[in-house]
C-alpha cells in the first residue's frame, strides 16, 4: 500500500541491525479508541526510541506537511520526559518518486517543539522544511540510526 511506504523502508533498514537494537512495529487498531504513541519502538544498549513517520508526496516539488498530522505530539512528549535515554523523534519524508530523489529527516521531538514554537504557519513546504529543520535531514536510514548504535 502506497501510504506505508516509508513505514515499510523503515522497518527493512531496521532489519539490518537485528544484531545492535530490538524494535517492534507498533499495529494502528482503530477499535481500541487510543492511538499508539509512534509507529516504531527501538530499544540500543543506551536509548529506547520511539519514531513516528509522517510522509508527503512531492513528486511536483509542492509537497506540504501539515503540522496537524502530527497527533501523538503530546505522547511523544510525555515518552522523552520519564527517563534520560528516552527519545521522540519525527521522522518526515518529503516522497521525490524514489529513495534518492526524497527528502528525509529524522527530528527529535524537543527540537521540533523549539523550532515550532516560532513557525507561524499550519504546514511546511519541502523548502521550509529545509530551511527549518535541515540540520537532521539524512541521505539515508543509517545516518539516523548509527547515531543511536555507535556506542554499544
Amino acid at each position: 500500500m502506497v501510504k506505508q511506504r516509508f513505514e515499510k523502508y523503515v522497518s527493512k533498514e531496521l532489519s539490518k541491525y537485528s544484531e545492535n537494537i530490538w524494535y517492534q512495529k507498533n499495529m494502528v487498531m482503530p477499535l481500541a479508541h487510543k492511538q499508539s504513541v509512534g509507529d516504531f519502538i527501538i530499544l540500543t544498549k543506551h536509548f529506547n526510541l520511539i519514531l513516528e513517520c509522517k510522509e508527503c508526496k512531492n513528486l511536483d516539488g509542492k509537497g506540504v506537511f501539515n503540522v496537524d498530522r502530527l497527533t501523538q505530539l503530546n505522547d511523544l512528549k510525555l515518552f522523552q520526559s520519564k527517563l534520560y535515554r528516552n527519545v521522540s523523534v519525527v521522522a518526515i519524508l518529503f516522497w521525490g518518486g524514489n529513495f534518492k530523489k526524497s527528502n528525509l529527516y529524522f527530528i527529535p521531538v524537543h527540537k521540533y517543539l523549539e523550532k515550532m514554537e516560532h513557525w507561524n504557519k499550519k504546514s511546511f513546504n519541502a523548502g521550509d522544511m529545509q530551511i527549518v529543520f535541515g540540520l537532521w535531514k539524512v541521505n539515508e536510514f543509517s545516518d539516523f540510526i548509527n547515531g543511536y548504535i555507535k556506542n554499544d
